[in-house]
């Protein structure tokens, strides 16, 4: 997280430049979790949209494409990150993991049909 926001920064050696109070999100875009792990910052809104950033997109979050509102977010100190899918009708308190990133390849993500 080092040069995520600010640059300068060296994973490898854990230096960086400490980080200031700074607003990731646009006014009224509201966050009910958030992660923080590795290169990335994961979010998900209070209505079910999830975001990451990344080093390369800077303040600028890339809304991942998922197939309804996700209920909870997570991830791992790998580059690995997903999110849970409740059924469109039952239960809203549970779902299906979906998953995506770089150390994902064990779960055939590229043949996802979401």
């Amino acid at each position: 997280m080092f040069s995520l926001f600010y640059s300068g920064g060296n994973l490898v050696l854990q230096t960086g430049t400490n980080m200031a109070p700074t607003q990731l999100s646009p006014s009224g875009m509201k966050f009910k979790k958030v992660l923080m792990a590795n290169s990335k910052v994961i979010g998900l809104t209070t209505g079910g949209d999830v975001y990451v950033w990344t080093s390369v997109g800077g303040k600028t979050p890339t809304q991942m494409t998922i197939p309804r509102p996700a209920i909870d977010i997570f991830m791992s100190s790998l580059d690995f990150q997903g999110c849970i899918i409740p059924d469109v009708t039952g239960s809203q308190t549970m779902g299906y993991p979906y998953v995506w990133g770089g150390t994902t390849s064990m779960y055939e993500i590229g043949r996802a049909s979401w």
